[in-house]
């Protein structure tokens, strides 16, 4: 791969996660890096999956917790400007059915390119 290509490719695999947090608190281990990306995809797509299930079931109670759970994954990845703001009105407000399921919808959106994103790291 020429070195413009790789470049592009980076640029696009950083358009949903940001890795400035994994890369400070790894100082510079890429090894801690890779472990935590590793990690990452396999919580979070377990967490997506209860997302998903409770909403279906309208266990809103363990919706939230699923939430709280992920807060500090997601953010790992640099994905707290972009989920907060739907993760914390989860957890705290008093939501509607349709409410939550817009809510989920973003949380899960943002995380399935997150992952994707997340593999490209692990290729590069």
């Amino acid at each position: 791969m020429k070195l413009s290509e790789k470049k592009h490719t980076q640029t696009k695999a950083c358009q949903t996660i940001n890795l400035s947090y994994l890369k400070e608190i790894s100082r510079g281990d890429a090894g801690f890096e890779r472990e935590m990306a590793e990690k990452f995809i396999s919580i979070i797509a377990d967490e997506l999956i209860h997302l998903t299930n409770s909403l279906e079931k309208k266990n809103y109670e363990a919706l939230k917790r699923t939430v709280h759970k992920m807060k500090s994954t997601v953010y790992l990845m640099g994905l707290k400007p972009k989920l907060n703001a739907a993760l914390e009105a989860v957890e705290y407000d008093n939501l509607t059915h349709n409410q939550f399921k817009q809510h989920v919808n973003q949380i899960v959106s943002v995380c399935e390119m997150a992952k994707e994103e997340v593999r490209m790291f692990l290729i590069d």
